[in-house]
């Protein structure tokens, strides 16, 4: 299920995405989407409806839910009005219904730009008056009848109703009242006891280079692959042959999809990564639950500091990349929630399958650091194209680790850099056929990849590296 926050400050409207459970994120719809959505919610049956003041809440039958707030309903001269003047009829005429049979036509509304304590009838179906609906005196009573509906609605993430999670106060409109198109905005929670005692230091993730070299700048997506976001066409099978133990026994797998797993798959999907691969690296990294079910920093995003930048990552979807992104900038305070620290974790792992074209490569590069693999190729005169795509992900893999040997033997240090075998581990909590196959997909633009990951160990001994 979508979701959407509909609003108007300053004699403009804005209409925003809402994605997020805790960490609530509100991405501003571009002009041609927001009349897409329009056109789709005036053809599409309303299946409930609820008032939490100022807002008015509407599931409609095509899955999307909307949180419509009333100034949103004020005489605003503009490209959407004929459309919002649409939906108010069409909510109007719902409610109508529903107090016919309910209150055998009596309907309580209040002119909110009148006075908070005049209830009013809706005289005929072409009323053009402003429908502003709130939660006062008999409308209250209307909210209660109505909340039920929204309950039984089911909705995604054990998502919060927007009733309770969303307010004008989350939307931050520019001086001038133009909204930036795709600007996001982000407000999390306050913190609780429980976030504010989180201060153990965690192991790092290795995102800095080594001292002698500075970093390059990279584009989340190459320019070439996002030029038209069409059907996918699945090319042929890349095999990739791994020694693992099967950990899928563990019950780390099991306790991590439990209390992780559906923020798990909405960014892996969203971001165009495998889902099974991001549970399998996600149960891998992230540390047991406490008593509460509270799984602290699961992607292991150490230093926090690292992570509190710009980030603009790719969105994608059935058919490949869309053409938008998400833009946003973590917080300390969300990043030690688990959605937020998800949401940036595997933001920062789609940033390191596109330094390199590849998922297994850039899911290494995830621990060893996403520049490793160009430093490598720097150090040894190599041309880094050669290493690149999910069919070089063997040589790039053990390029890294000749680097990062031959950078300690030169400086005197003993033990490796980051875990060599971070692959290897993370399949093993992969779930495999009866022939000891993953097989895996993603996105790289619009162009869909499937990975067959061969465990040579424990079925296919005779498969060779």
């Amino acid at each position: 299920m979508h979701s959407y926050y509909f609003t108007a400050e300053r004699n403009h409207r804005a209409f925003y995405e809402v994605m997020g459970t805790n960490m609530k994120i509100h991405v501003v719809l571009k002009e041609n989407d927001t009349k897409l959505i329009l056109q789709n919610l005036i053809n599409s049956p309303i299946s409930s409806l609820s008032i939490a003041d100022p807002n008015i809440i509407v599931t409609f039958a095509n899955q999307i839910k909307v949180t419509f707030n009333e100034q949103l309903f004020e005489k605003i001269s503009d490209i959407y009005e004929d459309s919002i003047n649409k939906l108010k009829q069409k909510m109007k005429e719902y409610l109508e219904h529903k107090q016919l049979e309910r209150f055998k036509g009596y309907i309580p509304v209040i002119n909110r730009l009148k006075s908070k304590n005049l209830p009013k009838m809706f005289a005929t179906a072409g009323l053009s008056a402003t429908i502003l609906l709130t939660s006062m005196a008999t409308t209250h009573n209307l909210a209660k009848n109505m909340k039920s509906e929204l309950a039984s609605t089911p909705t995604p993430y054990n998502y919060e109703t927007l009733a309770q999670s969303t307010n004008t106060d989350n939307i931050k409109l520019t001086d001038n009242a133009t909204l930036k198109e795709n600007e996001v905005i982000v407000s999390e929670p306050k913190p609780t006891n429980d976030m504010t005692e989180l201060t153990t230091e965690e192991p790092s993730l290795n995102l800095s280079e080594p001292e002698e070299t500075s970093k390059e700048t990279s584009s989340p997506v190459k320019t070439e692959e996002i030029a038209s976001p069409e059907a996918s066409n699945l090319n042929e099978i890349i095999n990739i042959n791994l020694e693992f133990n099967n950990r899928t026994g563990s019950g780390k797998v099991a306790e991590t999809s439990k209390y992780l797993g559906d923020i798990i798959k909405y960014y892996a999907n969203r971001y165009g990564l495998s889902d099974s691969l991001a549970l399998a690296q996600i149960s891998q990294e992230c540390p047991n639950a406490d008593a509460s079910g509270y799984i602290k920093n699961p992607c292991q995003l150490t230093p926090y500091e690292d992570f509190i930048r710009s980030f603009k990552v790719p969105v994608y979807d059935a058919n490949g990349f869309t053409g938008t992104y998400d833009e946003f900038t973590p917080t300390m305070e969300s990043l030690q929630t688990p959605e937020g620290n998800i949401m940036v974790g595997l933001a920062y792992m789609r940033e390191c399958i596109d330094k390199c074209d590849s998922l297994l490569t850039g899911t290494f590069l995830y621990n060893q650091g996403p520049y490793s693999l160009s430093l490598a190729c720097k150090k040894y005169g190599l041309d880094i194209n050669n290493y690149k795509g999910d069919q070089n992900f063997m040589k790039a893999h053990d390029l890294i680790i000749q680097y990062f040997a031959d950078i300690n033997s030169e400086k005197g240090r003993k033990g490796t850099h980051g875990d060599p075998n971070y692959i290897e581990n993370l399949a093993s909590y992969l779930t495999l056929d009866e022939r000891g196959t993953k097989t895996i997909s993603y996105y790289s633009g619009s162009e869909k990849i499937e990975i067959a990951i061969n465990n040579t160990l424990s079925y296919n001994s005779d498969l060779t590296r």
